[in-house]
């Protein structure tokens, strides 16, 4: 299996980024409130969702691939599964539905974030199930991409998609991104989760009371980091936290209360 641009990211670790920006502060609190008038808190609270059976989702994998690189073996995708499975801890439940894949060198190395009409028209007709099936694309974008994934009030088969870097599964090449840490990332974006470090210093951050506050994100899994400091900030960043950015060694944890957001907003949006 050819990997492009190997070199590049194993030297650029601080390059390497998901695609998903920073929601702007108004369409945040409509989002938001939205989301508690249908849960009745504002703020989600980190409670336990133990008693809840966990809900499963349809996966689709859609591999594209140049004829060289991308059309990564089935065990891969099968790994992959497994990954979010242990990640996920029980809290959702990933089951592999189907799998298909495209041999299309233009679209295989085209940026997802850039708006192009012909991948976005192909993705939209690759689309399988409904708003609770996960759809995950592979491709080989420019560096330093290496996934991004559609919220779920996107509702749309243009926007409703996971898509990674190939190379990023398990067993890929891409180091220190190849521990499928970066479908687990992502999927929590589509599962409703911002990045820890939304907003910076300042309230209301990413709206999970348990994760502390976090001024820009983390890239070397420096566990002792506390860049939002002062008694309104309580505790150190949450360099090891999945909707951080920190390599895939470096990632180990959701909290409870990302937990306890994701499985309303799964309720509110995707079952």
């Amino acid at each position: 299996m050819k990997l492009i641009g190997f070199i590049l990211a194993s030297a650029s670790v601080a390059l390497a980024i998901c695609g998903v920006q920073e929601v702007p502060l108004s369409d945040k609190l409509a989002i938001e409130a939205f989301i508690a008038n249908k849960t009745g808190s504002f703020r989600l609270e980190a409670v336990s969702f133990a008693a809840v059976a966990p809900p499963t989702i349809e996966t689709w994998f859609h591999v594209l691939s140049d004829g060289v690189s991308g059309n990564v073996p089935d065990k891969m995708l099968a790994d992959q599964i497994s990954v979010l499975n242990r990640d996920y801890s029980g809290n959702f439940n990933f089951v592999l539905s189907g799998v298909t894949r495209t041999l299309n060198p233009t679209l295989f190395t085209v940026d997802p974030t850039a708006g192009n009409a012909d991948l976005a028209s192909w993705m939209g007709s690759m689309h399988r199930g409904d708003w609770g099936t996960l759809n995950i694309f592979l491709g080989n974008p420019p560096p330093p991409l290496l996934g991004v994934g559609g919220y779920p009030w996107q509702p749309t088969v243009t926007a409703d998609w996971v898509y990674l870097r190939y190379s990023t599964l398990p067993g890929g090449e891409y180091g220190p991104f190849n521990l499928g840490r970066t479908a687990v990332h992502e999927v929590g974006h589509w599962l409703g989760l911002y990045h820890t470090f939304e907003g910076g210093c300042s309230s209301p951050g990413d709206y999970v009371d348990d994760t502390p506050a976090e001024a820009s994100a983390a890239r070397d899994c420096a566990l002792s980091r506390d860049s939002c400091t002062g008694p309104q900030f309580p505790g150190l960043d949450p360099v090891q936290n999945y909707m951080d950015y920190g390599s895939d060694s470096c990632m180990n944890q959701f909290t409870v209360g990302q937990f306890a957001r994701m499985a309303i907003i799964y309720a509110t949006y995707r079952g």
